[in-house]
């Protein structure tokens, strides 16, 4: 694979996920562990946070559940001029490098508070009986959110990396369901617990995942047969823990109180606007000045968190070379897979091109094809069976519990 060149200055989201290139990245997990912003300065923004599930951590009902989030977001501080002040100082030649990974990291913790600070705003209202969201979010969680949003490249709304899972997830000792923390919840309780830390045990193998490829990709183009039978073979373990974990959702999260409960605030915008829909036509106003006329704006463009915004399988195909039998021509489900490539971070959508390239480049698996037959068949079948479980589990999830739900 080509070295990337380290003489451009890092971005923001590459001081957080790492820069694209498989040895410098920690698989799609951030280089630090995420965390809480601190300081008396953010208090008011924790303390918010912490009592705004349904369903508190300590079990207690939280200002959801008693439709007051709304009425104490109101007294929030706008800390957007301080979250610009710090992108600057990541810009300043004379800042340490020590101290813009810092500072990079605290504006991504805030990127994932300001996106459920956002969902317990906008869905508040339905989670009470009332037939649409809040019509607009106020500039104290708007200004913050649409400038974090741009600093990384991101949309200002819910996102499975940045927001829902990855940025999200402590990890112990223990890699298992139960053990994961997570920082931060809309609704609570174990059936949302665990469909987000489901997914985040299955990324915790992605370092691994990252070795073999790069293993794999260096033994091709070197002609290293030993190693390319161990990077194929290590690709297979790692594939087959992240599905035996995916197997694990639905004895964990029960689709039906995962649907009523806690999907409908992940919904997006993108066919959810209009009569009888969770938002008006226009979509939501943004009350931010950080647009570009500096001006409120409606949006109404915006796709919902779902796990098909992990960058996993799209990894395996183009290793594989499956991304060479998607259906070809105006495909919908293709187009809208595509269109998730703007919901990754910029380091995750760079490094998949690179390997979609590398592999092209290689014929990966025209040479696994010809040499390790079997060992190809076996990982595209684990690539298959992960596509087969996630039919399963949209059915489960989404289309069984009924059809009243939202479209997106």
């Amino acid at each position: 694979m080509p070295q990337v060149s380290n003489t451009k200055p890092l971005t923001i989201s590459e001081r957080v996920w790492g820069r694209a290139d498989l040895n410098l990245m920690n698989g799609y997990l951030p280089l630090q562990m995420p965390y809480c912003l601190e300081g008396d300065q953010f208090k008011g923004l924790n303390n918010l946070l912490d009592e705004m599930p349904v369903i508190k951590k300590d079990g207690s009902a939280g200002l959801i559940a008693s439709n007051t989030f709304r009425i104490t977001a109101a007294s929030l501080d706008d800390h957007a001029d301080t979250f610009l002040a710090w992108a600057q100082l990541i810009e300043d030649e004379t800042t340490a490098e020590s101290e813009k990974n810092k500072l990079a990291m605290d504006l991504a913790v805030a990127f994932r508070d300001y996106q459920y600070l956002k969902m317990g705003y906008l869905f508040e209202p339905i989670h009470h009986g009332a037939a649409q969201g809040s019509e607009e979010l106020p500039p104290q969680i708007a200004n913050p959110l649409v400038l974090l949003a741009q600093l990384f490249g991101q949309k200002p709304w819910l996102e499975y990396a940045s927001g829902y899972v990855l940025m999200n997830s402590i990890f112990g000792q223990q890699i298992t369901a139960d053990k994961v923390e997570l920082i931060r919840q809309w609704h609570g309780g174990p059936d949302e617990f665990y469909f987000q830390t489901v997914h985040s045990i299955i990324e915790w193998e992605t370092p691994k995942l990252f070795k073999a490829i790069h293993l794999l990709l260096d033994g091709v183009e070197h002609n290293k047969d030993a190693q390319i039978v161990q990077a194929v073979q290590t690709g297979i373990d790692v594939s087959q823990t992240m599905l035996a974990g995916l197997k694990q959702m639905t004895k964990l999260s029960r689709p039906a109180f995962y649907s009523a409960d806690v999907r409908p605030q992940i919904q997006g915008l993108v066919g959810n606007c209009g009569d009888g829909k969770l938002f008006g036509e226009k979509g939501v106003l943004y009350n931010s000045r950080f647009f570009a006329d500096q001006q409120p704006k409606y949006i109404n463009d915006i796709r919902g968190q779902t796990g098909a915004q992990s960058s996993i399988i799209p990894l395996l195909d183009n290793i594989l070379g499956i991304t060479d039998f998607y259906a070809k021509g105006d495909n919908p489900l293709t187009k809208m897979l595509r269109e998730f490539r703007a919901y990754r971070p910029k380091p995750h959508t760079d490094l998949l091109e690179m390997v979609e390239k590398a592999q092209n480049r290689l014929q990966v698996r025209q040479y696994l094809k010809a040499h390790y037959p079997l060992l190809l068949a076996q990982w595209t079948n684990v690539v298959c069976q992960f596509r087969e479980f996630h039919f399963y589990l949209a059915m489960a999830y989404i289309v069984k519990p009924g059809k009243a739900q939202p479209q997106s």
